[in-house]
């Protein structure tokens, strides 16, 4: 995974959101949606937010698992 300004950003600046991705069934983009939620409550920049969103997308479903466990507290 390369590393871009938003993981830069929230190595030890800003807390991680906690995000709850049970019960989701493998739906990549109800995750992807949890995690912009989780990441708006916690005050994430808009540009952190999308620029999260399109890291989740430039790769497979794994990816997009990896980028949350990376960024946000997942259960």
């Amino acid at each position: 995974m390369r590393m871009n300004t938003t993981m830069k950003a929230l190595g030890g600046t800003q807390t991680r959101p906690s995000v709850t991705l049970s019960g989701e069934n493998g739906n990549a983009f109800a995750i992807m949606g949890a995690c912009r939620r989780e990441a708006r409550h916690a005050e994430w920049s808009d540009d952190q937010i999308e620029e999260t969103i399109q890291e989740m997308q430039s790769g497979d479903y794994d990816h997009i698992l990896q980028v949350a466990q990376e960024l946000f507290d997942v259960s």
